[in-house]
């Protein structure tokens, strides 16, 4: 295949046509990826925090639900009570 002069220099035109359209692209791409990855960063912190607060709340709601356990055992007992007085 022969390339005359005149075609040589409408691919490099071309070329550099392409070249720009991707220099445009390419931090468009990368100012996405980046929001992407801050976005990720900032979920993180956000699960570490509430890990903590899971953490923080187990203890009391163990309590709590021993609490619930007996108050419904106890309203078991008046339900039962009341049953039996009437």
């Amino acid at each position: 295949m022969y390339i005359t002069p005149s075609n040589y220099l409408e691919m490099i035109k071309m070329y550099l046509y392409i070249l720009r359209i991707n220099q445009n692209i390419l931090p468009m791409r990368i100012r996405k990826y980046q929001a992407g990855l801050q976005a990720i960063r900032d979920t993180k912190q956000d699960v570490a925090k509430l890990q903590v607060n899971i953490t923080e709340y187990q203890p009391k709601l163990k309590l709590q639900q021993i609490a619930n356990t007996q108050l419904q055992q106890e309203l078991e007992i008046k339900t039962k009570e009341a049953e039996f007085t009437e």
